[in-house]
């Protein structure tokens, strides 16, 4: 057995812990961001650069939360936790596109930023392709004749 399938299969709370809170304080950092000037203002390669950023910064945070979750080991069988987490994860980060959008539009107006749809589109496709991506992995690491008596 692999050492990717064995963490998937035994769990690894300690690691998943970990990404659960990295994934935390990444989001903190988005809500907190939303309140302040705009740093890359003026500074876009191309148009809707800033849509780019929506898309990756919830990747990544999608990512770490899908990932400390398949690794906390509940609920116990790996196809399961993959299904969950997934959707979780799709829940989670998406009310929190939406809540960044809605500090912008409270606190950051005061500083230029504003309620954008687009962003919370964006936003939710970083979470999509994250879990779009992660998911398939996670499954393809655990060979589908494995049963969980196996394991």
């Amino acid at each position: 057995m692999t050492l990717a399938r064995r963490w998937l299969t035994e769990g690894r709370p300690r690691l998943g812990i970990a990404l659960l809170a990295l994934a935390a304080v990444s989001i903190a950092m988005l809500l907190v961001e939303g309140s302040r000037p705009a740093a890359a203002a003026g500074i876009n390669p191309f148009p809707h650069f800033d849509k780019v950023l929506h898309l990756g910064a919830h990747g990544w945070s999608a990512g770490l939360l899908f990932w400390g979750g398949v690794l906390l080991g509940h609920p116990a069988p790996v196809r399961r936790r993959i299904r969950v987490w997934g959707l979780l994860v799709i829940a989670v980060d998406s009310m929190s596109g939406i809540a960044v959008e809605f500090v912008q539009l409270w606190l950051g107006s005061n500083n230029g930023r504003q309620f954008d749809w687009k962003d919370v589109v964006a936003n939710i496709l970083g979470a999509l392709i994250a879990i779009g991506i992660s998911a398939p992995v996670a499954l393809r690491v655990v060979r589908p004749d494995e049963s969980t008596a196996e394991l």
